[in-house]
């Protein structure tokens, strides 16, 4: 059998067995289980900080349970209070590097009590290990690259603007630029890296990363990857849900279909109860940051095979830890839906809520979950609750596009990149925090007003109608905050505690 065969093989015998949709398990039983854990008196949550560090810094200022040494700057987590990071630690900004170190540092200081979810873009990195290597890039140099399996596009034809043939192919930087840039979505990141050695060097002026060439860039992403490397150690401390007390905590959406997965298995099952499956899915998502880690990629005999996932896709592939970033992807090579709480969102392509159907939450309630926390999907300036029919709340707490809110003057700031104005306000933040067991949400939304609520308040979390969601209360004069998703584009309007009541339908609950 060739190559090419066996690949075809492979990616067909990978999607073979998943459990199909139809597979619904018949009265979602709770079943005995490992209990959750006692859930803390306090918890304090934030996701999708993707390298920016002036939002990690307004998280820190606003959080309450995080504070910084005024001697020493580092960042200290209240005695006895927990903190969950919702994943997507990199790729949108200049400080990639330094909120890596301070995550990892942060987690290390109380491994019992900092819980770090595995997004999408913390996941996908790993495989820069196998794609930067020698005998990825002797197999398949860029002008001759076949192009990923999840992109309907002829091979890379160019990094930017710059066309290959044109440029040195087989350099490590260049296969690195066109990696981000043309299959991570993040076409920035090669150039936010530079400006950040830039300033942690010293260098001047900041602007254009004086002094930084490209190879010193690429090598950052090897070190951060490598052993010892906070990029690593995010990934191998890593988790892919956590449940504390009533609230259960994933990077992206639940569905019937993950429930109870864990890949590459053709079965699913809860006999083990929801802190059970997690337990599992945690310590395969372990093992295989821990087969990729002792891969020596760096090997130049290394089969071209066991570099080749993103060329061919599906599960049980050669390359090892690709299972974990097969699991980060929204669909499988045969374009089906693939069964991840990773890449998965609540938010439907005309911007409407997809609430959990009412089977899961029911079971979710059974096991003792009253609210789901997530990020991964942009929402806007301020976290998007919904309260489903039976009583299950969800938060969707991804604000990296918060600078485009119609309705209000957002603060804004230009993109050190492009030039153009950034996706993200420089000021809108906002924590999830809990006490005894109560939810509430506080920070600032886009326009600097200082607004905060308790989740389940009666109003948080119901709709009109015609598709307005009321977000949280606005301190000043406390007007509810509404607002209206259009894609990416969200509209705010305030409106008192009355008229909310007035407009919020009592059968809004999805």
């Amino acid at each position: 059998m060739n190559s090419r065969s066996m690949m075809a093989l492979i990616r067909r015998t990978a999607t073979m067995g998943l459990p199909a949709a139809s597979m619904a398990w018949a009265g979602w039983p709770r079943c005995a289980g490992t209990a959750a854990s006692p859930a803390p008196r306090e918890w304090g949550y934030v996701t999708d900080v993707e390298g920016n560090l002036g939002f990690w810094n307004n998280y820190v200022k606003i959080s309450k349970v995080l504070s910084r040494d005024p001697r020493t700057g580092e960042v200290r987590l209240k005695p006895g209070a927990h903190f969950v990071f919702g994943g997507d630690a990199v790729d949108q900004g200049e400080g990639d590097l330094r909120f890596l170190e301070e995550i990892v540092a942060l987690q290390r200081r109380y491994p019992e009590r900092v819980h770090l979810l595995l997004g999408n873009r913390d996941i996908n990195k790993m495989r820069l290990s196998a794609e930067l290597s020698t005998a990825h890039r002797d197999k398949w140099p860029l002008d001759q690259h076949p192009g990923v399996w999840w992109i309907s596009a002829p091979p890379p034809q160019e990094i930017g603007t710059q066309l290959i043939p044109a440029m040195n192919p087989n350099t490590v930087a260049n296969h690195l630029k066109w990696i981000l840039a043309k299959t991570m979505g993040a076409g920035g990141t090669f150039e936010y890296r530079r400006l950040e050695l830039a300033k942690l060097n010293k260098n001047k002026p900041f602007d254009v990363g004086a002094g930084i060439t490209d190879q010193q860039v690429a090598d950052s992403f090897v070190e951060s990857l490598s052993e010892g490397g906070n990029m690593r150690e995010y990934l191998r401390n890593g988790k892919l849900a956590v449940q504390l007390g009533s609230t259960l905590f994933i990077h992206g959406a639940l569905s019937n279909e993950c429930i109870g997965w864990t890949p590459p298995s053709a079965t699913r099952s809860t006999a083990t109860g929801l802190q059970g499956w997690i337990e599992t899915m945690n310590l395969w998502a372990r093992q295989q940051v821990n087969q990729w880690c002792i891969t020596d990629f760096s090997n130049k005999s290394l089969d071209p095979a066991m570099t080749a996932w993103a060329n061919d896709g599906g599960y049980s592939h050669p390359q090892p830890g690709s299972d974990l970033t097969q699991y980060g992807m929204g669909h499988l090579p045969d374009l089906s839906p693939n069964p991840t709480v990773v890449y998965n969102t609540w938010i439907g392509r005309a911007s409407q809520v997809l609430p959990p159907p009412p089977e899961l939450t029911s079971w979710l309630k059974s096991e003792g979950v009253m609210t789901v926390v997530c990020g991964h999907k942009p929402v806007g300036d301020l976290p998007l609750p919904f309260e489903t029919s039976d009583g299950v709340t969800v938060l969707i707490a991804d604000t990296s596009y918060s600078a485009n809110i119609r309705g209000v003057t957002a603060a804004k700031e230009k993109d050190p990149v492009s030039g153009g104005w950034s996706k993200r306000s420089p000021v809108a933040v906002t924590e999830v925090y809990c006490k005894d067991g109560e939810v509430t949400l506080h920070g600032m939304s886009a326009d600097g007003e200082y607004c905060e609520a308790r989740v389940r308040d009666g109003i948080l979390g119901r709709s009109t109608a015609d598709g307005w969601y009321a977000r949280s209360i606005r301190r000043r004069d406390g007007r509810v905050v509404m607002t209206k998703m259009e894609g990416y584009n969200v509209t705010n309007r305030f409106v008192t505690v009355q008229e909310a009541k007035q407009e919020l339908s009592p059968e809004s609950k999805l």
